[in-house]
């Protein structure tokens, strides 16, 4: 929908500024500034820049936050870096929260500045200085009380004077009613009343629209390399390509396939019966769209170009690779006891033998040229008895050899300090069913902060939460193997989370100075939505919440999604309970709990597709049946070893799209994704390179192009090891290990070999998926 023109009043005498009619979806008639809106009501998700919803890091502290608040809206007048828990500067510290007496006065209305609709407005004659509409009067602010700054349109606040051009407007005679561009943010525009600079009017273009001087008309302008949407003609898109380093091709206007339309969100069209979705006569609407990444000559190469600041690395798990169950003193996790008392499965009894062999590790990740080596502590190895009161020397030596080898060898050690091997000595206790654990995992993350903190500036503190606790004490799937339908997934995550909490403020409170991040990796099929029926879509929204949103959520919001907090309470409820089978953070432990991470861990392997279910007696109270979707797979998508883990990789690029849109950019870091071979694949791997090509090219397109903030990529796993229920069975790694030989040696496959010139070339050449 086109918006109105904009009438603009010039001084004594009327100047009429004429707007021409917009033409083929490239010219729309110029609007008002519009693009840092008053947004109320919004919750979580009201924009960052107000005072009421920072959730930058705590940098430098040391002045008070000056805001002001007109109605319910809080405006800072300076920014500062403090956690989400704590996101106010006030008295020199980060505080919580923030009283309207912390919060100057507002100024008076002027009538120096006229308001084009509501919003921020650069000042046209300095750039010191911007004003702030609302309800048609303009209030003045000013960056003259912080030193350095400049008044950034962008961000709408004070920024330093590195971070935003100092742009101010010409005017003269001969300028009057001529439309100009703002210098520092093209889709504004400015128009001279007079020769004085400071009445001239402000206003802007949509998004991706730039003012054309001659005519008056905002005109679609490629400012960036990527797809842009065509306002009247949702069957068609405009393609942008780089030519130089600050310059850009001409749009150039592409047809979707005929039946799909294009997806602005998506960045691609979808495919689907849109105008009539749920017409019987019609097939099902798809609400999703495959892609391959395969080259395309409207797609510059340069999106699979790998970022210098993304760093590329494997990983392996304790229990899954080091073998040596009952070397160096340690004492049986629940890992041990759960294959233990099932002969019929393999076990990691051996395993790789990466306790006696890791030598052998490191030599693999330097001749693949991986960055880093994610590996996990057994807790049970270092601390035989569960706590720091009683560590193993000997358990410990051997993570502090490791750590050293790879680090002679320039390969950064990322510690996962949980990955599902808890001691069983703490699951005796009750394991991630009892609070008190807490506490004891506090106690042994701090036990590692001290010992390998000095060397280790990574730090993943929990492993695909999910998983341990749905299948570890919901159902009975993996150790420790307690049913508890309905209640046990729920309240071991509950802990986790908090135990999460706790360490992180545990480093911030002691071990700072080490300089490292904190994060968890949180895994997730990235559910597609079946059809385009809208219960099918807030179904695949509902599922990524309850997957991913149930562990991010409270890290970065403080709690748990409302859509999990009413279904849940509902459910339970209709069940004659007095209180919710989801458990409830205290106000306490939402303030331990928010913000305690650096980055957010992504564990993706695959896609799923969703559509919406009510929940029913007939499937078994619990976490699944919580949830209301029904599951399955395209037939037609490539298939890999685990039938569970089709190829789609598309799902890792629309996963970290989404992460990205829900939590504000924050950091991402990929922590696990890798392909599924038979048991026979050996080291000719070309199924796997076909796989981390399109994973990856999908990847670097939404870095590149979508502006995702992922800061790590991590291949699972770099060597074949044992799959849990699956044994040795399923291959995932970069390197073969042959498990016949007692002597366990490695061979790299040709995937390790694609990565070699992948890490050397920086880009993710094309291979196809099979």
């Amino acid at each position: 929908m086109r918006a109105s023109a904009v009438l603009l009043a010039v001084g004594l005498a009327v100047v009429a500024v004429l707007v021409r009619p917009a033409e083929g979806g490239l010219r729309a008639k110029a609007r008002t500034l519009q693009r840092k809106k008053l947004a109320l009501g919004l919750g979580a998700t009201a924009d960052t820049q107000d005072c009421a919803g920072q959730t930058q890091r705590c940098v430098d502290c040391s002045t008070v936050l000056q805001c002001t608040r007109l109605g319910q809206v809080y405006r800072p007048l300076r920014t500062t870096a403090c956690p989400a828990a704590t996101p106010y500067c006030s008295a020199g510290a980060c505080v919580a929260t923030l009283s309207d007496d912390a919060c100057i006065a507002p100024p008076a209305a002027s009538t120096a500045f006229t308001c084009n609709g509501d919003g921020y407005y650069p000042d046209p004659s300095n750039c010191r200085r911007y004003w702030l509409c609302v309800a048609g009067k303009a209030y003045q602010y000013s960056c003259n009380d912080f030193a350095g700054t400049v008044y950034s349109q962008r961000r709408a606040m004070c920024v330093p004077s590195s971070e935003a051009t100092c742009s101010t407007v010409a005017c003269s005679n001969a300028l009057v009613g001529v439309y100009q561009r703002f210098p520092q943010d093209p889709e504004v525009y400015v128009v001279c009343r007079d020769a004085v600079a400071a009445n001239a009017l402000v206003a802007a273009c949509p998004p991706n629209y730039t003012v054309d001087a001659a005519t008056g008309d905002c005109v679609l302008t490629c400012l960036a390399e990527g797809r842009l949407a065509d306002r009247d003609n949702n069957t068609r898109y405009y393609e942008c390509v780089q030519t130089g380093t600050n310059t850009f091709s001409q749009p150039r206007l592409l047809m979707c396939p005929e039946g799909s339309t294009y997806s602005a969100d998506r960045q691609r069209c979808l495919s689907g019966n849109e105008d009539n979705p749920e017409d019987p006569a019609e097939p099902a609407a798809k609400g999703y769209n495959e892609e391959y990444y395969e080259p395309n000559d409207n797609i510059p190469e340069s999106q699979y170009d790998i970022p210098a600041g993304l760093l590329i690395g494997a990983a392996s798990a304790a229990y899954q690779v080091e073998g040596a169950w009952n070397e160096s003193d340690k004492s049986p996790s629940i890992m041990d006891v759960f294959f233990h008392s099932r002969p019929s499965l393999a076990n990691g009894d051996v395993a790789d033998d990466s306790y006696h062999k890791y030598m052998d590790d490191v030599q693999m990740l330097s001749d693949i040229q991986l960055q880093f080596y994610r590996f996990s502590i057994s807790w049970s190895r270092v601390l035989p008895q569960g706590d720091s009161a009683h560590p193993s020397a000997v358990g410990t030596q051997y993570y502090n050899e490791l750590i050293d080898a790879l680090i002679a060898r320039g390969i950064q050690p990322v510690i996962t300090l949980y990955h599902w091997d808890l001691p069983q000595v703490v699951q005796d206790d009750g394991g991630w069913l009892n609070s008190d654990i807490q506490d004891k995992f506090v106690d042994y993350a701090s036990y590692c902060f001290q010992t390998f903190g000095d060397r280790v500036k990574t730090w993943i503190l929990f492993n695909e939460p999910m998983s341990q606790c749905v299948y570890g004490y919901e159902l009975p799937g993996i150790a420790p193997a307690v049913s508890n339908p309905g209640f046990g997934g729920y309240l071991c995550s509950h802990n986790m989370i908090i135990a999460h909490g706790k360490a992180y403020r545990a480093y911030q409170q002691n071990f700072a100075y080490q300089g490292g991040r904190l994060g968890s990796a949180i895994n997730m099929e990235f559910a597609e939505p079946l059809t385009n029926k809208p219960e099918d879509v807030e179904a695949a929204e509902r599922y990524r919440l309850w997957r991913y949103g149930w562990w991010a959520d409270p890290l970065f919001f403080g709690d748990y999604p409302e859509v999990m907090k009413n279904i849940i309470g509902n459910l339970s409820a209709a069940e004659g309970r007095a209180t919710s089978r989801l458990p409830t953070f205290t106000d306490e432990e939402k303030t331990i709990v928010q913000g305690a991470m650096d980055f957010l861990g992504l564990n993706l392997y695959t896609g799923i597709l969703v559509a919406d279910r009510t929940s029913t007696e007939t499937l078994s109270a619990g976490y699944f049946n919580d949830i209301g979707v029904e599951t399955s797979t395209d037939p037609n998508w490539i298939q890999s070893a685990r039938s569970s883990f089709p190829v789609t990789p598309f799902a890792l690029a629309d996963g970290v799209r989404w992460v990205k849109n829900r939590y504000n950019n924050f950091p991402v870091w990929v922590a696990e994704n890798g392909y599924a071979g038979a048991a026979d694949e050996g080291t000719k791997d070309q199924k796997r390179i076909g796989f981390y090509s399109g994973y990856m090219r999908g990847l670097m397109q939404a870095i590149n192009r979508d502006g995702c903030n992922v800061i790590g990529y991590t291949c699972w796993s770099l060597e074949d090891n044992l799959e849990w229920l699956d044994g040795y069975e399923s291959k995932f790694g970069l390197v073969y290990v042959d498990f016949n030989d007692p002597n366990r040696p490695r061979t790299l496959k040709d995937s390790a070999k694609f990565f070699q010139e992948t890490l050397t070339s920086r880009h993710v050449s094309y291979v196809k998926a099979t």
